[in-house]
Parts: structure tokens; C-alpha cells; sequence
């Protein structure tokens, strides 16, 4: 029988899984078919990969089911070849048996936020309360706050947390030091105010208080 190269034999365009390929069992030389070749492999053994220069991908066809960038961001990409974190889904994400993630967007905050513990998280309420430090607001229609009066000394921050369908929260004090109302309408916006409690003489034995919530600066 003539030699002939492996590059001159006709070439398969598909795999049927009935291929047969030379295998060396205990010694004696077997042959085992293509969809019986990883039968064999047990929990504790695995593939391994080095992808530290070269990108590995998985694909369908034309569709990128995942890779891993083989480079120093090693992230990975589920339907995308191009992932810009260390997971990077390209679509739907369902987490558990109901929860699902689409075209999830975040938006930075303008000014970066700084949580002060304790805080509390209000959604769709017009109350704020003043028994912690900060409150994180969360509405999906447009609100009026009126904050209470506090005790002398107290700082009150206020900051937008989440909003949705063009809302704004507007919060006015029951009184109130350079300013009528504060509008907050973008994600990261807050506010910072200080209560004063101010006693000045009218005469020798007239007293008026006054009660002031004003922007701290």
C-alpha cells in the first residue's frame, strides 16, 4: 500500500461522532470512537489551558459563547469576544430562578457619594427620617420631603439614590436659612444640612427662638 501524507487525505467538512481514533490501553493498541473519547474522565480530572498571550474562545459558528482574554485583564466574555470586565455577559443574565439582569446600565454619581453609617433607604415615602445620619432616597415619581426639625448641632445628609420616569425630590425644612426647597433629580446628587437652634434677646426679659435647618458649606 502506498504512503500517503495526512495533509493529501479527503478532509472532513463534519464529525459524526462514529470516527475512530488508535489508542494505547495497558499496552495493547485499541481503538475507541469520537463520541466515546472523553468517557473515560472522571471528577477529579480536567482540562487545563494556558492563555496567558492567546485569547481562548469557544463559538458556535459565528457566535461567541465565551472567551477568555489572554492577557493581564483576564477577563471573561459570555456572548461577547471583547469583554471590558471580568465578566462581561452580552445579553440576559438570570440569577437563580426568577431574578434576570438586561441591559443592565449604571450611572456614576455627579459628585462621588460618601455612605455614612447609619443610613437609612427610603423608597416611594415622603418622609425623611432624622433617626440616622443619611438617608438614601429611591422614588419612581416626582416627591415633596419636609424635613423636620432636628436638635441642635444635627447634620442631615440627603442624597439621590435611585430615581426612574423623570421623578425629582423636593425637600423643604420647617424652617428654613437661605433657601425655600432643594430639588434633587440626578442619581448621586445629595444635599448636606445642619439644624441651629438660635436664641437672641428681643429685650432684658423678652426671648424669641428661632429654629433653623441651612445648608451646611
Amino acid at each position: 500500500m502506498p504512503s500517503v501524507k495526512i495533509s493529501q487525505l479527503p478532509e472532513v467538512s463534519a464529525t459524526s461522532g462514529t470516527e475512530r481514533f488508535l489508542v494505547i490501553q495497558g499496552g495493547v493498541s485499541k481503538q475507541v470512537l469520537l463520541n466515546k473519547l472523553f468517557n473515560g474522565l472522571t471528577s477529579n480530572q480536567s482540562f487545563n489551558f494556558n492563555v496567558q498571550t492567546n485569547d481562548f474562545n469557544i463559538t458556535n459558528n459565528a457566535i461567541n459563547l465565551v472567551t477568555v482574554k489572554g492577557n493581564t485583564t483576564n477577563n471573561v466574555g459570555i456572548f461577547n469576544n471583547n469583554p471590558l470586565s471580568k465578566l462581561h455577559v452580552g445579553g440576559s443574565c438570570q440569577i437563580g430562578t426568577s431574578a434576570t439582569i438586561s441591559s443592565m446600565v449604571t450611572t456614576p454619581a455627579v459628585v462621588p457619594a460618601i455612605y455614612i453609617s447609619p443610613y437609612g433607604l427610603v423608597r416611594n415615602s415622603s418622609e425623611i427620617p432624622l433617626d440616622t445620619d443619611t438617608t438614601l432616597i429611591s422614588i419612581s415619581t416626582s416627591t415633596a420631603y419636609n424635613l423636620n426639625d432636628g436638635i441642635n448641632g444635627q447634620t442631615k445628609t440627603v442624597i439621590l439614590y435611585d430615581i426612574s420616569n423623570g421623578a425629582t425630590a423636593s425637600i423643604s425644612t420647617s424652617h428654613s436659612l437661605g433657601f425655600s426647597y432643594i430639588n434633587l433629580s440626578v442619581v448621586g446628587s445629595s444635599v448636606v444640612l445642619k439644624f441651629v437652634f438660635v436664641s437672641f434677646m428681643m429685650t432684658l426679659l423678652l426671648h424669641k427662638d428661632s429654629k433653623y435647618f441651612g445648608l451646611q458649606i
